[in-house]
């Protein structure tokens, strides 16, 4: 639909990469549309793990939530719907 999703890092580590790159950071899912969310590394699929460019050291994660971020779908006239 055009739409764009954009995640912003709580995470000190996330936030100085950012910093350092000077531009936003693409990523995706480490997960398949539909299938459950990894609560921690060793739980993501493993042909995920062997096409990414980068895997950031354990020491550096963020271990506060093993919640998926929350989504929002915000419109041009600020009304919003949750979409999880």
């Amino acid at each position: 639909d055009g739409s764009l999703g954009v995640r912003i890092p709580k995470n000190e580590f996330c936030q100085q990469l950012i910093k350092q790159f000077g531009k936003a950071i693409i990523s995706t899912s480490a997960n398949y549309y539909q299938k459950p969310f990894p609560l921690a590394f060793q739980d993501i699929d493993e042909t995920i793990v062997q096409k990414v460019d980068c895997i950031v050291d354990q020491k550096y994660a963020n271990h506060s939530s093993n919640l998926p971020s929350s989504i929002l779908k915000i419109k041009t006239n600020g009304e919003f719907t949750i979409i999880r």
